[in-house]
């Protein structure tokens, strides 16, 4: 919050205007979003915001208001392989066609997921090619981080499971309707949590708060929360 509104304050260096990008909006917290409004309005006459989202309706009213609303279609798997050719050829990363296609389709149009999963594909196999992709991507998967989240919320560790969450949600950007996705399918197909029918009752609460709600994180710690009892 200090950051942004200090940055948000300085005089532009060149032209009538400087611009602040905030990536992935719908992950910000609800009370820095209403931060954020604030600083909107303020420096408004210096500083233009550019807010991009893929779920815009996590975004407070207010803010919605004061946006020009652009939408951008998903880039196709051709765009996402053309984006990672440049970026294996700038950082001369070993490739093939296969390996860059693979990673691409995969990412289904995410092309922040593209580029993050062809990076993690170079780091573990020092290359990207198809059998390195698939087997570093088929590799990468939050299953047994689900299932302990589940197990420490079921067992009473709330703090623990939460951490987890954070994790998932923070650290590597999985969405929220995502993780809860994974947490029925993990739960079914491990046996773990409570029984199937208070899971799906519980998971159906949630995603409608999840669908109209500005937090992730405070809707699934709220799923977490009530395993316990």
């Amino acid at each position: 919050k200090h950051v942004l509104s200090e940055s948000a304050s300085y005089a532009p260096v060149s032209g009538g205007y400087k611009t602040v990008l905030l990536d992935n909006a719908e992950g910000i917290r609800e009370d820095f979003q209403q931060a954020l409004r604030r600083v909107m309005e303020r420096h408004h006459r210096t500083t233009q915001f550019v807010v991009t989202t893929r779920q815009p309706s996590k975004l407070i009213p207010p803010i919605r208001s004061r946006c020009f609303s652009i939408p951008v279609r998903a880039p196709t798997t051709a765009e996402v392989v053309a984006v990672l050719e440049r970026i294996v050829a700038s950082e001369d990363v070993p490739h093939d066609a296969d390996g860059l296609e693979f990673v691409a389709a995969s990412a289904d149009g995410d092309l922040r997921t593209a580029i993050l999963s062809a990076q993690t594909t170079a780091e573990d196999a020092g290359e990207i090619t198809m059998d390195a992709a698939y087997d570093t991507l088929g590799a990468v998967g939050h299953d047994d981080r689900i299932e302990a989240m589940i197990t420490e919320a079921t067992n009473g560790e709330f703090a623990d499971a939460r951490s987890i969450l954070d994790d998932l949600l923070v650290d590597e950007g999985v969405d929220g309707g995502e993780v809860l996705a994974e947490v029925l399918r993990v739960a079914r197909s491990r046996s773990v949590g409570p029984g199937a029918a208070t899971l799906h009752r519980l998971a159906g609460e949630i995603d409608v708060d999840l669908a109209e709600g500005t937090d992730d994180r405070l809707h699934l710690s709220h799923l977490l929360a009530e395993l316990d009892r």
